[in-house]
């Protein structure tokens, strides 16, 4: 009953907006790529730089949690890189599978599932794993990824405007710039629109997903890593590092998410084949529907 009672609180209202964006995508087939740009390019980082401001969020305030997320991406680069080998993965699909294993949907999904779970009071820790996490999508994703090497990596982290509007809020915060009132209202009432849209954009790429029944073994391990073995590995190192209360949980149930839709879009962009990495980020979504309540019950 308990378990019920999380996933009717925490994970169905996310898995509610998901839907209706798939409903949305088969009605009306939208153009998926604006509505991610909307998202990407002035929803979410209008939504950082307002939490930053909100919550007053320092530099020295990101250093543990952009050490946890190194020793936690690392540990599961490295199980990836092992497990693809033991699969005999070809090098394209190892890729693939190092990608769906160690990059996180923390936003379309993390997100809101914070936010129906621990609600506003969570609000800044959730952004300061959101933030750390996009540093890795954005620079170690682009490099397994990319065929072009560090060159093409610096250029593609440039393009994601996340990071400006951190630098911007960190000068904010850091030397006490006050915005006007009205500026700040209307940031405020934008950043609202941030989660949910991350939300939908999640609904419709996931309705453009097909799952292939031909690599159901990588697909079954690669779902077992991301959903079950990587919250024991956050686990451990949010001990080893001294993360306790509320920051724990949060990291716990952001780093328990599904793999991340970024790495799909990468391997489109340098012409990679993309049937297991979607296989894994469908199945890893449908099956976190049963493991996200388990962990949430843990916690509470």
């Amino acid at each position: 009953m308990e378990y019920l009672i999380i996933l009717n609180r925490s994970v169905l209202p996310v898995l509610i907006i998901v839907f209706i964006a798939i409903v949305y995508d088969k009605l009306f087939k939208p153009a998926i790529g604006d509505i991610a740009k909307l998202s990407i390019y002035l929803f979410t980082p209008i939504m950082v730089f307002d939490s930053f401001m909100h919550y007053n969020i320092s530099f020295f305030v990101l250093m543990k949690p952009l050490v946890f997320m190194l020793l936690y991406t690392s540990t599961l680069i490295f199980l990836g890189v092992i497990t693809g080998k033991l699969l005999k993965l070809n090098s394209d699909d190892r890729i693939s599978f190092i990608l769906s294993v160690s990059m996180l949907n923390i936003g379309n999904y993390g997100l809101p599932l914070i936010y129906f779970t621990f609600g506003q009071n969570a609000e800044a820790y959730s952004m300061l794993y959101y933030i750390v996490f996009n540093i890795s999508l954005s620079t170690i994703a682009v490099y397994i990824s990319s065929p072009a090497g560090n060159k093409e990596m610096i250029k593609n982290m440039l393009k994601i405007p996340i990071f400006f509007s951190v630098l911007l809020a960190l000068i904010f915060t850091t030397f006490t710039i006050k915005l006007p009132e009205s500026v700040m209202n209307s940031i405020s009432l934008m950043s609202l629109a941030g989660i949910p849209l991350l939300t939908f954009v999640m609904g419709i790429q996931l309705s453009n997903i097909t799952f292939k029944r031909t690599y159901i073994p990588a697909v079954v391990i690669a779902t077992v890593i991301r959903l079950i073995i990587s919250p024991i590995i956050a686990l451990f190192i949010l001990y080893i590092i001294n993360i306790n209360g509320l920051e724990r949980d949060v990291a716990l149930v952001q780093s328990s998410t599904p793999s991340a839709m970024v790495p799909l879009m990468l391997n489109i962009i340098f012409k990679r084949p993309t049937d297991l990495l979607a296989s894994i980020i469908l199945s890893t979504t449908v099956c976190s529907a049963l493991t996200l309540p388990f962990i949430i019950k843990f916690l509470i």
